[in-house]
């Protein structure tokens, strides 16, 4: 007859245990993933036995239990009626060392009895720290505990349309949830079939300092974006507009009375080199040289700035260059109100003669 290849070796209601210091016959052990309970007393480094599963009877804090609540060892608890910090079971969380069943019936905060049923739980729980590993022995999951926490992560399936989600929650009112990649590795969001990455509400992206890097703020049925894409070496990164429109402009502006400032003084890059005049806000035709910014950043004498370069051939002014342009555009916007009074000083007398031909009876032909 071939040899088994498994065959019942205990009930498994007990285990046994050589303990590395003497333990007391009734204290709770915590070892292996699991409670055991030493029948008798066990000298340390000799074999002694653990019971590890059944219906167990021991000494309750004051404190009143029902039946289903989890039970755990307080080894400095005070048992109803007996010596004060001698250890106790109690349902009270705060107060345990580690959880060892639950109550089997209800008990009262002076009968100084509680029933429980060992190694099992109301809900699932990791009596150790360590891993959850899959099938192959692999890690999974490794938890991690913290003494006397009160925040936790929950973890929340759904039904049919809408989505499992894993959340912070706990005792504090405001809880984060820190995501990481290990070393220089990233945290990846979303995957190649995703239509975005959402943001449930209009929270403003924050820096390493929490201070606001980015404002997100939304219009209802929004069909047009901001479009922004890197670039490779030698190319330029873009920022435009896009969307479902065939035409759309690209809206940016200062708060306030602030302009749009265009890089610094000493590189202004633009596209190409043609001669350039990067406006931050229309002049209105009542603009004089004074309306415009100089290129170092000067102020202006309103809302109408305007950094003005010349072309060179190459991507960036020096000083010079950039002072030289300023002047120009500023000797142009002198000419340009000269230029403008004297046309509406021509629209002036042409109104004059239009109207002395009326009161003659000659009218302008519409």
């Amino acid at each position: 007859m071939a040899a088994l290849k498994t065959y019942a070796f205990a009930q498994g209601n007990a285990i046994d245990y050589t303990p590395g210091s003497d333990k007391t016959a009734g204290t709770p052990i915590q070892i292996a993933g699991r409670i055991g309970v030493p029948s008798n007393d066990i000298a340390s480094g000799v074999k002694g036995a653990l019971a590890v599963s059944g219906l167990f009877k021991g000494m309750l804090a004051a404190d009143t239990v029902t039946a289903g609540d989890q039970i755990g060892w307080d080894a400095n608890g005070s048992p109803y009626g007996g010596t004060a910090l001698s250890g106790a079971y109690t349902n009270d969380s705060t107060n345990w060392d580690f959880s060892v069943g639950i109550a089997a019936y209800a008990a009262t905060n002076t009968s100084g009895i509680v029933y429980f049923f060992l190694n099992v739980f109301a809900n699932a729980e990791i009596l150790d720290e360590g891993d959850l590993n899959d099938p192959r022995g692999n890690e999974v999951i490794i938890l991690a505990g913290v003494a006397s926490a009160v925040n936790e992560i929950t973890v929340s399936n759904a039904a049919t349309g809408n989505a499992p989600s894993m959340a912070a929650t706990g005792d504090d009112t405001d809880i984060d949830v820190d995501v990481a990649g290990k070393g220089t590795g990233a945290v990846n969001l979303g995957q190649a079939t995703s239509t975005g990455v959402k943001l449930v509400a209009d929270q403003p992206i924050l820096d390493s300092s929490d201070n606001e890097l980015i404002e997100v703020a939304k219009t209802a049925s929004a069909v047009n974006h901001v479009k922004i894409t890197n670039a490779a070496t030698n190319n330029d990164p873009q920022i435009e507009a896009a969307g479902a429109d065939t035409n759309m402009d690209l809206l940016v502006e200062g708060k306030g009375t602030g302009g749009v400032q265009i890089a610094a003084a000493t590189k202004a890059s633009f596209f190409g080199a043609a001669v350039i005049a990067q406006i931050s806000h229309v002049a209105d035709p009542g603009a004089t040289a004074s309306d415009f910014d100089d290129q170092s950043g000067g102020s202006a004498s309103g809302t109408h700035q305007l950094v003005a370069m010349a072309a060179t051939g190459a991507d960036a002014l020096d000083t010079t260059e950039a002072a030289k342009a300023n002047a120009n555009m500023a000797t142009l916007a002198v000419e340009y109100n000269l230029l403008k009074d004297d046309v509406e000083a021509n629209n002036a007398l042409i109104d004059t003669i239009l109207t002395s031909l009326e009161t003659i009876g000659i009218h302008a032909v519409a």
